[in-house]
């Protein structure tokens, strides 16, 4: 006790470590409104840790048909409020545990899990991969990817902008093109969710 006190009037004491992954989870779970929040939480945290698996099982068309996706009410349509903040906070969840991960090909898995999640909350998301086309690629250079969701044209949850990727894949395929998009009322949060990265056959972003 002597030398704690010693210590700490000559500033000397040790350093509080930085939080693990368990206290940082413990800190979160006092935010969640309910027992759903939690439970959501966890299942996407599986979720998005298994996707890996999944992904070397079942080609992408299958396992987005699997997830049973479409199932918004409609295509075109002005999301309400609670939708929206809905899915703010499954993109917090999300990115929460893809920073706990580090997984590979993050921006894939994050925009996979979201998916049916936002389609079930009535978001009529579509699912989109890209190419980026901005700067021509050196002989040694590979092909950039991203994978991101899109509500009525527009790119959910990127604040980093997909203006420089060419979709080259989009789910469900009759979904609206960004050159028919609809004004509505969203605040796309970047700090919600910052945009992750694709890797392995795309390079990072």
């Amino acid at each position: 006790m002597h030398r704690l006190i010693t210590q700490r009037r000559q500033g000397t004491q040790r350093p509080t470590p930085h939080a693990g992954p368990l206290a940082r989870l413990g800190r979160r779970l006092r935010h969640f409104t309910g027992p759903g929040d939690v439970a959501t939480f966890l299942a996407m945290g599986l979720a998005l840790a298994t996707m890996g698996r999944r992904l070397a099982r079942h080609p992408l068309p299958a396992l987005l048909d699997r997830a049973g996706a479409p199932t918004a009410p409609t295509d075109h349509m002005v999301p309400s409020p609670a939708a929206l903040a809905r899915a703010t906070r499954l993109a917090r969840y999300a990115d929460f545990w893809l920073r706990s991960l580090r997984t590979h090909n993050p921006c894939l898995r994050r925009s996979l899990v979201l998916f049916p999640r936002l389609r079930r909350a009535g978001l009529p998301v579509v699912f989109c991969l890209g190419v980026r086309n901005d700067r021509p690629l050196s002989p040694e250079e590979q092909v950039t990817g991203h994978a991101w969701l899109e509500l009525d044209g527009r790119a959910l949850f990127e604040p980093e902008g997909v203006a420089h990727y060419v979709p080259t894949f989009r789910y469900p395929a009759s979904a609206v093109s960004p050159s028919k998009r609809r004004p509505w009322a969203a605040s796309n949060d970047s700090s919600a969710a910052p945009s992750p990265k694709m890797s392995g056959p795309a390079s990072s972003r």
